[in-house]
């Protein structure tokens, strides 16, 4: 069993405004069905390839051991009263319904993507012009490699966690060139729920899963998790690459 001791969910706090959402308005973009969500996929391949892309789709349905590794791994108990706390939302409402779901059958179905021969999660954690930003941190961002690329408007991502019964995705990146300091794998977790109350505090609703950091000015936020420590967790996750 792996008990993450260097990667936890941190979720933002509303601004002063107290300005809420009750969902992510790039998800009701798409229609929300299976072609649509391969679509995207594989265009975000294309457009970050370094030689014939390849994709791969995958499900597995995790119990037992592998689902204990999986909720130890990945800071589940916070995560869990994040979604808890979703509820008096609509799309917040759906998410309880899942997770009262998931707990009762203690099976959790898993999709996994995998890409191949494109340039990985590349960038500095605040290069504003990263693909690690523009996927995993930005919304309706987007930065193409060429200009003749397809889609430009950071909205093909969405569908990634509009397939998600519980808004969460995982991604585990080994990139083309590894930056100065840093060892591939890196992985970083992103949830995108409604805006909400937990523990007396209000939160926009987005997450992230990773090293918890504190800033310049005192916030905390989730960065990377690279090299090592990052292999672990994918073991743990069941996102091995080879």
């Amino acid at each position: 069993m792996v008990r993450s001791r260097t990667a936890a969910w941190i979720f933002d706090e509303l601004p002063p405004s107290g300005a809420r959402r009750g969902d992510d308005p790039a998800q009701h973009a798409f229609r929300p069905d299976l072609a649509t969500f391969v679509r995207e996929v594989i265009q975000n391949a294309n457009d970050q390839a370094i030689g014939p892309p390849r994709v791969g789709f995958g499900v597995r349905v995790l119990a037992g051991a592998e689902l204990d590794a999986l909720r130890d791994a990945i800071d589940w108990d916070t995560l869990r009263e994040h979604l808890r706390a979703t509820g008096e939302t609509r799309s917040g409402k759906r998410m309880l319904g899942t997770l009262a779901q998931l707990e009762r059958a203690d099976r959790l179905p898993v999709l996994c993507v995998e890409d191949r021969n494109t340039v990985g999660l590349t960038g500095a954690e605040d290069d504003p012009q990263s693909h690690f930003r523009a996927l995993c941190k930005d919304t309706l961002f987007s930065h193409k490699r060429e200009a003749s690329a397809g889609g430009s408007y950071g909205l093909g991502k969405s569908v990634l966690w509009a397939f998600s019964g519980i808004r969460t995705v995982v991604f585990a990146s080994r990139l083309a060139e590894d930056p100065r300091g840093h060892r591939s794998p890196r992985l970083l977790g992103r949830a995108e729920l409604p805006s909400h109350v937990y523990g007396g505090r209000g939160y926009v609703g987005s997450g992230w899963f990773g090293v918890p950091t504190t800033t310049v000015d005192g916030r905390e936020r989730a960065e990377s998790v690279w090299g090592d420590d990052a292999t672990r967790l994918c073991a743990a996750l069941g996102i091995v690459r080879g």
